[in-house]
């Protein structure tokens, strides 16, 4: 009996130490794992996120207030915020280990101000893996309080004329031009003012003017952006537009009070053909034309009064083009017409027509 309960005792001691050692082993492996979880940080659990803005429609002078809102761990914050060009980043970490239960959250992130632009909001974990994004838009603002206007010159312009545009301000120390541009249908003036600061300055109505064009017709937006010089970190911001038509330029141009009309057809050596373009400023008795750019004039024409000497009024003309063109003169009181012309490839010679009306009774 002895022998037969040895026999069978140790096998089962054998065994009871083996279940030791496993459970040994197992309880080490499981210490192992913790310590290893320990030392890893943990991303933030973060979902369903929304952003509100406020101001809605935020300018480039105005902080701008990101709400956003989601789904994380009780232990989640803010950790970061940068702005770097046009990318807004906003870095939220977890140190939970992803252990704590999930709540909702609600972060105020403030920026700005802003240059104006469009931006995107990008909200990440702490790993820097982006979860969430959205876009900003930041217009530019109107300077507080500075009364500014812009008149353009002339009134009713046509697409052969320069656009002055004169641009004052109630300010302390004057403004000054800064930039001319168009784009598309939009011209823009930049200006530096002093608008805030004045101490002892005395504010009074300050003004620069600026050139444009000739444009081409339709319908522009002309905008006025001013920087404070007391604030230049603001940049830019709207201070005034208006709006202006640019009209198609008259075929021709009316001489001595309206009485005499002038136009011009020309042929290029490729086949194109087209009117003259009168040139603005004509004078009493004298006109130029243009027959490809606006500011490359080709033909000038007058019509002088001759009638004390003869009894005539005068064509002269003078021209600095080999293409082709038949010039008209028309005396609108009789219907009588003068025609000039020059031949494709020629050198266009000069005009003195000294009996071209004999009207000077009419």
């Amino acid at each position: 009996m002895r022998l037969s309960h040895q026999l069978w005792t140790q096998p089962q001691t054998r065994v009871s130490a083996s279940r030791d050692s496993v459970n040994r082993l197992t309880t080490g492996l499981s210490l192992l794992l913790l310590l290893a979880l320990a030392a890893t940080p943990a991303a933030a659990f973060i979902g369903d996120v929304s952003f509100a803005v406020s101001p809605n429609d935020p300018t480039a002078a105005e902080e701008v207030l990101i709400q956003i809102s989601g789904i994380s761990v009780p232990t989640a914050s803010v950790a970061e915020v940068v702005v770097d060009g046009q990318v807004i980043t906003v870095r939220i970490d977890d140190t939970c280990l992803g252990l704590c239960p999930a709540e909702g959250f609600d972060f105020d992130v403030l920026v700005g101000p802003l240059p104006a632009g469009s931006y995107e909001v990008d909200v990440t974990d702490n790993f820097g893996t982006s979860v969430a994004t959205t876009t900003l838009d930041v217009s530019v603002a109107p300077l507080d309080g500075l009364l500014t206007r812009a008149f353009v010159e002339p009134v009713t312009p046509n697409d052969n004329e320069h656009l002055r545009i004169l641009v004052t301000a109630v300010t302390c120390e004057g403004m000054d031009l800064v930039s001319t541009s168009v784009n598309g249908n939009v011209v823009e003036i930049r200006g530096v003012v002093a608008s805030s600061g004045c101490g002892a300055s005395v504010a009074e109505t300050s003004a620069f003017s600026a050139s444009v064009g000739p444009l081409d017709p339709g319908d522009y937006e002309v905008r006025v952006l001013l920087q404070d010089s007391a604030n230049p970190d603001a940049g830019y911001q709207l201070a005034s537009t208006r709006q202006v038509r640019i009209g198609d330029a008259p075929d021709a141009v009316a001489l001595r009070s309206g009485r005499f009309e002038v136009r011009v057809d020309w042929k290029d050596h490729d086949g194109l053909t087209g009117v003259g373009r009168p040139v603005p400023g004509a004078s009493e008795s004298t006109t130029l034309f243009s027959f490809f750019g606006r500011d490359n004039w080709e033909l000038m024409v007058k019509v002088l009064d001759g009638c004390a000497l003869n009894d005539h009024f005068w064509v002269f003309t003078a021209a600095s083009t080999d293409v082709e063109y038949t010039l008209e003169v028309t005396d609108t009181s009789t219907g009588e017409v003068r025609t000039y012309t020059n031949q494709l490839g020629q050198r266009a010679p000069a005009t003195t027509d000294v009996e071209a009306f004999e009207t000077c009774s009419e």
